[in-house]
């Protein structure tokens, strides 16, 4: 588990996840493959909303990815729109989906 500020991130089954005072506030879903670990949804629920929460999960899911070897398929826009203003981490996108950081949505 990690923490930053008044947050707590875990890694569950399939996600990472922020939690503040014992309550899951947001998580970012992942699936595994072979070559791979495609980053697919980044969900915060409104009442969590403009606190950057989400942004503290793909900086940390991001962070997790680099320390673990992981190669990464941003499939989630939020995740590619961090990506396309943080390209210190564009190394970790695997090579065929990086025109994707590119993506006008």
């Amino acid at each position: 588990m990690w923490h930053d500020g008044g947050m707590e991130f875990r890694i569950a089954q399939s996600s990472f996840e922020a939690i503040e005072d014992g309550k899951v506030i947001g998580w970012l879903s992942f699936d595994p493959g072979e070559d791979s670990v495609s980053y697919t949804h980044t969900i915060v629920p409104a009442e969590y909303g403009g606190r950057g929460v989400g942004t503290a999960l793909v900086e940390h899911a991001l962070e997790h990815a680099e320390r673990n070897g992981w190669t990464i398929v941003p499939r989630c826009h939020f995740v590619r729109s961090y990506l396309a203003t943080h390209p210190q981490f564009n190394h970790l996108v695997r090579a065929d989906a990086r025109e994707t950081l590119t993506d006008k949505e």
